[in-house]
């Protein structure tokens, strides 16, 4: 069991001080809250662990990462080849939410759904012979 971020390393997630849900996402680190408990957690850049498994193809990646999703894509871009259909849930209030967007986009990914609602949109990947 593990999570992904930008690199290999053991971190400590929290649970936010601010916050009503128990959510222990990337969120207390990226903005850096202050915390009521933590979690020691492995994580993994998403490439290397790709390339270490030896993964041919993933069907479908669920990511919600309390904004980290760009650091996360953009620090292991190649893993998006692997990759065929992506679910993920965008904060549109974090500034990173257009850049995952275009980063996607410029990877041969297209919107399939969106609901904006939760934030949550479902992108495919667009194979090209």
């Amino acid at each position: 069991n593990f999570g992904v971020q930008i690199d290999n390393s053991d971190i400590f997630l929290g649970i936010p001080v601010d916050r009503k849900s128990k959510n222990t996402g990337l969120y207390t680190c990226k903005f850096k809250t202050e915390v009521k408990d933590t979690v020691l957690c492995k994580m993994k850049n998403l490439y290397q662990w790709i390339c270490e498994n030896n993964i041919k193809e993933i069907d479908l990646v669920k990511i919600d990462t309390e904004g980290s999703e760009y650091d996360i894509f953009s620090s292991s871009v190649d893993a998006l080849k692997f990759i065929k259909a992506i679910h993920i849930e965008l904060n549109e209030s974090f500034e990173e939410c257009d850049m995952v967007k275009k980063l996607l986009e410029q990877h041969n990914f297209y919107y399939l759904e969106s609901s904006r609602k939760a934030n949550q949109i479902w992108v495919n990947r667009l194979f090209v012979k």
